[in-house]
């Protein structure tokens, strides 16, 4: 019976044949008496388990991974124990009890509630799912909740259908008839005034076409770095295309900073004898212009091309512009919170995620810097954060931040009068020859 409820007992009657041939096993672990009668009684179909056993019954029962106990031990917390939230929250973070978690913050209405429940311990320390569950439900008592709920949508009541008397009937069709020549001369209209609205702004387009390549001729734009042929013939040895655009770069230089081009300049044979290889992945040219630059020593990043930039780095798993890129957010860009929150979770830049949580002060800042997202598909570092933040936010930090002690004040020093602080010296001096001299032997004296 022992050993169909745990591998341990399985092992010890049956696979280790000195311990099974004795009349008593002595059981080495240290287990207590009391605990053993009721994992017995557990297993057996009994069930008297209370507040003061329950610890060490859930011990011996992970232990000997005895499924049966532990099972039972968990519903006696989810339904008749006695202990106090932060109480059964520390044994169910212990032994992983999902339901028994679930249930806990499902209680918790208030911010007195949850920091009754939690224990004084780093946010951090606690399990992902756990740590999840603290924002999810600070957010819903903030009043932020992620995600928000839709708004209920009331069903638009039934149209009334007129039922015209027999005496109305051709009067009724008369004025239909009206009714749906009115509506489709208004459609007729309508179309009309699209059409035009269409066609002028075709020719404002084309117009400004004009004009920009009037101006492109009088003023040509100056990139910062010029990549196209009007470059000196020794400064690049391959063509790259993207959308169009002729690119004249030097491969080893791109190929130092990307595999991706190290394996298309010098691994694959077919394209690098290409006198101009075109770039299948989709890339925007100007983000491609932006690439170059950063890893040639420039920076003209702005909020328009970040996010391209950013994409074709990590596509390419280029490490340099990653960073400037980063840096950029970190140092220069304008783009909203949530903005740069997005596009921290999405390329795991911790720096910038906690930069932007330390800049989080109120409900209204974290309200205005998450996503409308559920907490639980964020990564694990930003639930440990918005978690932490809230709890400090709501004067519940965790770790609770520990008083400092104030130094006790130096003893104070009474100053003494040189004449007395001498004097009492020659007479402590006089009173210790006095002491020697008693244990002297007379003799010794005389003769010297």
């Amino acid at each position: 019976h022992l050993a169909r409820h745990s591998d341990y007992f399985k092992n010890l009657f049956f696979k280790n044949y000195a311990d099974s041939q004795k009349d008593i096993i002595p059981l080495e672990e240290v287990v207590p008496a009391d605990a053993f009668q009721h994992f017995l009684e557990l297993i057996s179909g009994g069930n008297r388990l209370n507040d003061e056993v329950i610890e060490e019954v859930l011990k011996i029962s992970q232990m000997w991974f005895a499924e049966v106990p532990l099972e039972k031990a968990k519903d006696y917390l989810l339904k008749k124990s006695n202990l106090v939230p932060m109480e059964k929250f520390i044994i169910a973070e212990k032994y992983n009890f999902s339901d028994l978690k679930n249930a806990l913050f499902a209680n918790v209405e208030t911010v007195a509630d949850m920091n009754a429940l939690l224990p004084n311990q780093e946010v951090s320390d606690f399990e992902p799912e756990t740590t999840t569950l603290i924002a999810k439900r600070l957010l819903e008592i903030s009043g932020i909740p992620r995600p928000i709920p839709a708004a209920p949508v009331a069903p638009e009541p039934p149209a009334e259908i007129p039922v015209a008397p027999v005496q109305n009937i051709q009067e009724g069709i008369i004025a239909f008839l009206q009714q749906e020549l009115h509506r489709t001369r208004e459609e007729a209209e309508r179309e009309r005034m699209r059409s035009d609205r269409i066609f002028m702004a075709s020719k404002r387009s084309a117009n400004q076409m004009e004009d920009g390549s009037k101006d492109s001729e009088e003023t040509p734009s100056k990139k910062f770095f010029d990549f196209s042929e009007d470059i000196d013939s020794e400064l690049y040895d391959g063509v790259l295309q993207v959308e169009g655009r002729l690119f004249y770069v030097m491969k080893g230089h791109l190929a130092r900073h990307s595999d991706y081009f190290k394996n298309l300049f010098f691994k694959n044979y077919a394209d690098s004898k290409k006198e101009v290889i075109t770039l299948k992945d989709v890339v925007p040219a100007d983000a491609f212009q932006h690439f170059l630059e950063l890893i040639s020593g420039g920076n003209r990043l702005n909020d328009e091309v970040i996010e391209e930039v950013l994409k074709i780095s990590q596509m390419w798993f280029a490490e340099v512009p990653l960073e400037k890129a980063k840096e950029y957010l970190l140092k220069k860009s304008n783009l909203a919170p949530m903005e740069k929150f997005i596009i921290a979770e999405k390329y795991n830049f911790s720096d910038l995620k906690n930069a932007l949580f330390a800049n989080v002060q109120t409900v209204a800042d974290m309200n205005a810097l998450l996503p409308n997202q559920d907490v639980s598909d964020f990564e694990p570092d930003t639930t440990t954060l918005i978690a932490k933040r809230l709890l400090e936010i709501s004067g519940i930090p965790r770790p609770i931040p520990v008083a400092r002690v104030a130094p006790e004040p130096p003893a104070e020093i009474v100053p003494v009068a040189p004449d007395r602080a001498r004097e009492a010296l020659r007479r402590e001096i006089r009173r210790r020859l006095q002491e020697i001299s008693r244990h002297l032997d007379p003799n010794l004296l005389r003769d010297n």
